[in-house]
């Protein structure tokens, strides 16, 4: 892998199949730091909206927000932003992050770790589940940890933003 950008304030969370419990990690996580700070990013390399032709970052609002973004934004998130692209476009939403200097920064997406350095990347991951994402494998390897559905609510009270970064203690 290339030299990545590392970005001491962001943690990626992602997973090896759909329905892991990413989204839920996120809220629980939103609802115990309870921070006006907090950056929360949803990133997908699909492009579900017929007028984005390569790449969309949106601040979210109630007004506007679904899926995902919704349940962060009820959780209580005040900086929720959703990310749409093209794996060729990911540059534009490094540079989006690099924008948050020393503010903490949540972000849903396992694809993000092929281009930065995070902080903390945790994995979901379920023995259970028939069709894991093809890249599962690799990405497990670079994890800094690896959680479940059933596991994830205890490894929350451990980390800590401290001095711009994140800390797992």
């Amino acid at each position: 892998m290339q030299d990545l950008q590392y970005i001491p304030n962001l943690i990626l969370v992602g997973s090896t199949a759909r329905k892991q419990g990413k989204t839920s990690f996120m809220c629980d996580f939103i609802r115990y730091f309870n921070s006006d700070e907090l950056i929360t990013i949803k990133v997908t390399n699909y492009i579900f909206d017929k007028d984005v032709k390569e790449y969309s970052y949106r601040r979210e609002a109630f007004s506007t927000a679904q899926g995902d973004t919704l349940r962060m934004l009820n959780a209580g998130a005040k900086n929720v932003f959703y990310a749409q692209m093209k794996e060729i476009k990911w540059n534009l939403l490094v540079e989006e992050i690099l924008r948050f200097t020393n503010k903490p920064i949540i972000c849903e997406s396992a694809w993000l770790r092929n281009y930065v350095q995070p902080q903390l990347f945790v994995m979901f991951d379920s023995q259970e589940s028939t069709s894991k994402k093809l890249y599962s494998a690799q990405m497990l390897e670079l994890a800094n940890m690896i959680t479940s559905l059933e596991d994830y609510k205890n490894i929350i009270p451990n980390f800590k933003f401290e001095d711009g970064k994140w800390i797992y203690a």
